[in-house]
Protein backbone atom coordinates (compact mmCIF):
# COMPACT_ATOMS: atom_id res chain seq x y z
CA UNK A 1 0.00 0.00 0.00
CA UNK A 2 1.33 3.77 -1.07
CA UNK A 3 0.62 6.52 1.44
CA UNK A 4 0.51 9.64 -0.24
CA UNK A 5 0.86 12.76 1.96
CA UNK A 6 -1.00 15.57 1.30
CA UNK A 7 -0.41 19.67 2.73
CA UNK A 8 -2.83 22.00 3.69
CA UNK A 9 -1.45 25.77 3.34
CA UNK A 10 -4.66 28.42 4.52
CA UNK A 11 -4.42 32.31 3.57
CA UNK A 12 -6.50 34.12 5.25
CA UNK A 13 -7.93 37.80 5.92
CA UNK A 14 -10.74 39.34 7.03
CA UNK A 15 -13.07 42.37 6.34
CA UNK A 16 -12.33 45.86 7.36
CA UNK A 17 -13.22 49.66 6.79
CA UNK A 18 -9.88 49.95 4.28
CA UNK A 19 -11.13 47.38 1.89
CA UNK A 20 -13.23 48.41 -0.97
CA UNK A 21 -14.37 45.70 -2.74
CA UNK A 22 -14.11 41.58 -2.98
CA UNK A 23 -11.40 41.82 -4.85
CA UNK A 24 -8.95 43.03 -2.29
CA UNK A 25 -10.31 40.82 -0.12
CA UNK A 26 -9.60 38.27 -2.06
CA UNK A 27 -5.55 40.10 -3.09
CA UNK A 28 -4.61 39.67 0.57
CA UNK A 29 -6.54 35.73 1.35
CA UNK A 30 -4.14 34.96 -1.50
CA UNK A 31 -1.09 36.87 -0.10
CA UNK A 32 -0.85 35.56 2.95
CA UNK A 33 -1.44 31.92 1.23
CA UNK A 34 1.57 32.48 -0.44
CA UNK A 35 3.30 33.69 2.65
CA UNK A 36 2.22 29.74 4.19
CA UNK A 37 3.83 27.90 1.32
CA UNK A 38 6.93 29.62 1.62
CA UNK A 39 7.03 29.55 5.58
CA UNK A 40 6.67 25.64 5.15
CA UNK A 41 3.33 24.64 4.30
CA UNK A 42 1.04 23.15 6.70
CA UNK A 43 0.23 26.30 8.25
CA UNK A 44 -2.08 29.29 8.44
CA UNK A 45 -1.08 32.70 7.78
CA UNK A 46 -3.14 35.85 7.58
CA UNK A 47 -2.82 39.06 5.94
CA UNK A 48 -1.99 41.46 8.25
CA UNK A 49 -2.07 45.17 7.40
CA UNK A 50 1.72 47.10 8.15
CA UNK A 51 1.11 49.88 10.81
CA UNK A 52 1.36 53.20 10.28
CA UNK A 53 5.05 54.90 10.78
CA UNK A 54 3.86 57.25 13.47
CA UNK A 55 3.13 53.86 15.59
CA UNK A 56 6.14 52.36 15.09
CA UNK A 57 8.35 55.34 16.57
CA UNK A 58 8.16 55.44 20.31
CA UNK A 59 11.13 57.82 20.83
Amino acid sequence: MTTTGITVSLGVSTWDKGISSEEILIARADTALYRAKANGRNRVESWIASPPETLLNHD
